[in-house]
């Protein structure tokens, strides 16, 4: 029995250091909270009402062709670093891009946390896309890759009926 013992310690010792190398990694990453329900979800309404309280961007092609909109709060210690994202100056652009964004019913956009390591709330993501790159810099720095395009369908139905 004590042989058997031995024999299993090297193996439990090596996962576990594998498990704790394999969350260390996670840090390095941020993430997307889905939409959550109940609770105190800001809207969408309220973040444009409080835009001088965030710095805004957005990636996309233009304003009339947005991919998304980042939301990142002036009054925490925290900062987020979007890569070849255009920073929106006025409340009406930024108006103008969420009612881009709202337009297409087939990909509706959704507001997501953005949360570092520790769960830290960064700010806001609204977008149709569901997924984006975001890695930790530093505790208080993150770096956003760009979204280029929209969500767009590409063709090859037009006029034809059925599947």
């Amino acid at each position: 029995m004590a042989i058997k013992i031995r024999r299993a310690v090297p193996g439990i010792l090596l996962a576990a250091v594998l498990t704790s190398a394999g969350c260390s990694l996670l840090d390095r990453y941020g993430r997307l909270s889905a939409p959550w329900f109940g609770g105190t979800q800001p809207l969408i309404s309220e973040l444009i009402d409080s835009f001088e309280k965030y710095r805004v961007f957005y990636a996309g092609i233009s304003l009339q062709s947005p991919s998304a909109v980042l939301f990142d709060p002036r009054d925490d210690d925290r900062i987020l670093t979007p890569e070849q994202w255009v920073e929106v100056t006025r409340k009406e652009d930024l108006r103008e891009l969420v009612g881009w964004l709202e337009a297409d019913l087939k990909y509706p956009p959704r507001l997501y946390k953005i949360l570092g390591p520790g769960d830290r709330l960064f700010g806001y993501f609204y977008s149709p896309w569901n997924s984006l790159l975001l890695r930790v810099v530093d505790a208080q720095t993150m770096w956003v890759e760009d979204l280029p395009l929209p969500p767009i369908e590409y063709g090859g139905n037009e006029g034809k009926a059925g599947p």
